[in-house]
């Protein structure tokens, strides 16, 4: 109760700066954009019962458009342990028949705006994600996307991974969705780009502010998009890591940031964007030497970003299908493997290595596969520096025969 009370309390803050922020009235010239900052908890449902109150709040002010950050109705993981899985497993919910999805899409529709935020989806069979969802402004399902590069360790050992780059068509434009540690890898935000993304929405929980503030300006210029920042703000429930940096925003494709949310407080932020900006184009693509770059560098339409020998061979992600052992059967080998009682970080590849492959450490080959091979890395003691005992866990995906190698330093 006490806890509720806090959080009205708090929604009730954010409602006033939410009227601040809204003084100058929006004309029928703008598209009005809020990004919900805040950081979740573990209780799910209060969670959910906050976000409803906010989208409510964003509605009320003519907003357009609303953005939540990264597993806003959950929280970010605070571990890899079997209680944490359980959590996120219980938490899953069917996208988008589910009771969030419907609560949300009453409010989008009854406001007639877009609503994304990011939740743990199941896939109805045993998996479950880190996933984005969209609703429009009639209620209606626009998409999902399921994040692609998952934090190893921390996120490998829960979710499953996505491979899907598709747009989702909304009537401000093309949007591509670069969850969180995505943002990292310039090819997705390309991919996009190059399939007439006319805006990414970047929902995260990161405490990465060094390099959120170069980074997320050139994600938005060398791909002439607008980019939407939605952060969480507060303590980062990983030990020993620095506060989620919030600093959520609105950037133009000229990298200019057009609002910017604070750094330490729970908000909406209230962006109020010229319908003419929102055309907005530098020509930087139409300048492009795809002929020069090669093939690697060009991704074709509905190409799903994964190394090329996986696409190839499917089968080989996922070997449920063919009766070969899974990445599952892998892990769980791997949390077999205990050390004086501590409770191992696991870093999972999310495909196999293809034979011929090498996983080598900073003096030498570790392990050459023969054939497709399942790897885990098992750090036995994550608070350690560099040299520590760490063992490495192969897994033949035909055979499901193991191999376990000890080693003092991680690989490459």
């Amino acid at each position: 109760m006490r806890g509720r009370l806090m959080r009205v309390i708090i929604w009730l803050l954010v409602a006033a700066i939410a009227s601040a922020s809204a003084v100058f009235a929006q004309t029928t010239a703008t598209t009005r954009w809020v990004i919900i900052q805040f950081q979740p908890e573990r209780d799910q449902q209060r969670n959910i019962d906050s976000i409803d109150m906010a989208i409510g709040l964003a509605g009320s002010i003519g907003a357009d458009l609303v953005l939540l950050p990264e597993l806003a109705t959950t929280m970010y993981p605070w571990g890899s342990g079997s209680d944490v899985t359980e959590y996120y497993t219980t938490a899953a919910e069917n996208v988008p028949s589910g009771p969030t999805c419907s609560r949300f899409a009453a409010q989008a529709a009854r406001y007639e705006m877009y609503v994304g935020w990011g939740m743990v989806e199941s896939d109805g069979s045993g998996g479950i994600y880190n996933s984005f969802v969209m609703i429009g402004p009639d209620g209606s399902h626009v998409g999902t996307y399921r994040k692609i590069h998952l934090v190893p360790g921390i996120e490998t050992a829960i979710f499953r991974s996505g491979s899907e780059v598709e747009l989702l068509p909304t009537s401000l434009g093309e949007i591509g969705v670069l969850i969180c540690f995505d943002r990292r890898f310039p090819e997705l935000a390309r991919a996009y780009a190059v399939e007439g993304a006319d805006i990414l929405f970047v929902p995260s929980a990161t405490s990465d502010r060094a390099v959120d503030e170069f980074l997320l300006p050139a994600r938005a210029y060398e791909n002439d998009v607008w980019l939407l920042f939605a952060n969480q703000v507060g303590p980062h429930p990983q030990p020993r890591a620095d506060p989620m940096h919030g600093d959520s925003r609105v950037i133009d494709p000229r990298g200019e940031t057009r609002g910017r949310a604070s750094g330490d407080q729970v908000e909406l932020l209230v962006i109020d964007v010229p319908l003419e900006d929102v055309e907005m184009s530098t020509g930087i693509l139409d300048w492009r030497r795809p002929d020069v770059y090669g093939p690697a560098a060009t991704m074709p339409e509905g190409a799903a970003v994964m190394p090329e020998d996986a696409v190839e061979r499917p089968d080989a992600v996922s070997a449920d299908d063919a009766g070969g052992t899974s990445l599952e059967d892998a892990v769980a080998s791997a949390r077999q493997i205990v050390s004086n009682g501590e409770t191992p970080v696991l870093y999972v590849l999310p495909q196999p290595l293809a034979a011929g492959e090498r996983i080598e450490s900073w003096t030498g080959v570790v392990f050459e596969a023969t054939s497709d091979t399942w790897f885990v890395f098992v750090d036995l003691d994550p608070s350690a520096n560099w040299e520590h005992p760490t063992q490495y866990l192969f897994v033949d995906v035909a055979t499901g025969e193991t191999t376990v190698t000890a080693a003092t330093v991680p690989p490459i």
